[in-house]
């Protein structure tokens, strides 16, 4: 099993991102065109999440975490048909990604408290940003983007949809550096990043573009003494998300009705 090279892996990976911008584009521009049962945002979405790690993809991770066969492993039936088009079209040997075994699972659960390690704690961070919010607040909140932009309701309720509905969840603004995962704006709304309580009781990490002011109006709801420890936390990769979180669900709970009601299409025109 002949694994790429650097030179070869950076190529399918320009190649790959590429052709998803101009497909994005394209889909964008002429909304009609779209293959997808849900339609032309559906597509976009799906297109963006399969692409998503590419970005850092050029070299093997330091753990041999391999991006591309991770990619390909989690790559549902539309986006493994996707994926093999183009890789068909640009010529190159992908069997290496059939064959591997199958990876661990990167993610892990998001650190709530420093640990007192090396690398596991850092000075603290902006600590007065941190709040809690429960489900109802933060479903209203979320849910004014849609009022401005109708089309973002998918991806909102995606993050909503299986919260505990007697939650708490923990928030703060962007920092400076991290990656930007939405722009800011319209309006006042900016990029919040949230470990979230799931119905199972998990803790994971989501992102939600809420108005700056209705964030700054909430209490903090935390002691002083919890916002430190939230700021103390570093950054770590491969932390578990909703998205990953959605995975796992959907494989053990095929009758979940939130699940029904997420997967009804919707048109677009």
């Amino acid at each position: 099993m002949r694994v790429w090279g650097r030179r070869e892996r950076e190529y399918v990976r320009a190649y790959l991102l590429h052709e998803a911008l101009i497909e994005i584009r394209y889909l964008a521009f002429r909304p009609e065109s779209a293959k997808h049962p849900d339609g032309h945002l559906e597509q976009i979405r799906v297109i963006a999440d399969v692409c998503h790690n590419l970005p850092t993809a050029g070299g093997l991770r330091p753990d041999e975490f391999d991006p591309f066969v991770w990619m390909w492993q989690t790559a549902n039936a539309y986006q493994r048909e996707w994926l093999t088009r183009h890789l068909d079209k640009l010529g190159v040997d992908y069997s290496y990604l059939i064959e591997s075994p199958q990876l661990p699972r990167p993610a892990t659960p998001p650190a709530t408290r420093p640990a007192f390690r090396p690398g596991g704690w850092q000075l603290p961070r902006t600590p007065g940003g941190f709040k809690a919010l429960d489900t109802v607040t933060l479903e209203s909140l979320a849910r004014e983007l849609v009022v401005l932009e109708p089309s973002s309701s998918r991806y909102v309720e995606r993050q909503l949809a299986h919260l505990q509905p007697d939650g708490r969840h923990i928030l703060r603004a962007r920092r400076k550096g991290e990656t930007v995962h939405s722009s800011d704006g319209p309006e006042d709304f900016r990029e919040y990043h949230a470990l979230l309580t799931m119905v199972d009781g998990a803790v994971v990490v989501g992102r939600f573009q809420l108005r700056e002011s209705s964030f700054a109006a909430l209490p903090a709801d935390l002691t002083r003494l919890r916002r430190f420890q939230l700021a103390a936390v570093p950054p770590r990769r491969g932390e578990r998300d909703v998205y990953l979180w959605g995975r796992d669900h959907e494989a053990t709970d095929a009758a979940c009705s939130q699940c029904e009601r997420l997967a009804k299409p919707r048109h677009t025109s």
